[in-house]
């Protein structure tokens, strides 16, 4: 009995795991939509505990650091488990175009932490640019795949940080 109801967990994990690269997939653009959405609340949250954590910071290079490189750490864990997704067949080049960009802009935001410790403004704001630009790239694409809760686009807090 026991090998049976093994059998069976065994089963349907893999029923419910999916594989974000399946061409085979019948998930609906609306479904992975709503999973996705569901991901990127998750990451809002987090940042805004990230965020309010580091209200009270004295606005340093090291305080922008410490909060952007934590922030970083929660959007690539985000950004995996949306490329781990199981894609609409339809729409799965534009998803994965996406979540290489959402990599790209996980990158880009570790360049502003490091022109940040290197105390160099026209390196921090390029790098701002370059993950600003990312960032608004990104959220057009997202909106038109109807992930509307991952096209939020925010400020930068670095701006606040007088570097």
């Amino acid at each position: 009995m026991r090998s049976v109801f093994l059998a069976m967990a065994f089963t349907l994990i893999l029923a419910t795991a999916g594989c974000g690269s399946s061409s085979k997939s019948t998930v609906t653009l609306q479904q992975f939509a709503a999973r996705a959405n569901a991901i990127c609340l998750m990451l809002t949250q987090q940042q805004g505990e990230i965020a309010e954590r580091h209200r009270e910071d004295l606005p340093t290079a090291q305080n922008a650091v410490s909060e952007r490189e934590e922030t970083i750490t929660v959007s690539r864990a985000a950004d995996q488990r949306v490329r781990d997704l199981p894609r609409p067949a339809a729409e799965a080049s534009t998803i994965a175009r996406l979540a290489d960009s959402y990599f790209e802009e996980a990158a880009a935001e570790q360049a502003v932490v490091r022109a940040i410790s290197h105390g160099d403004r026209a390196e921090v704001e390029l790098a701002l640019s370059t993950a600003d630009n990312l960032t608004r790239q990104n959220a057009a694409v997202a909106r038109g795949l109807g992930m509307f809760d991952c096209s939020k686009v925010e400020g930068e807090s670095v701006r606040a940080a007088g570097i």
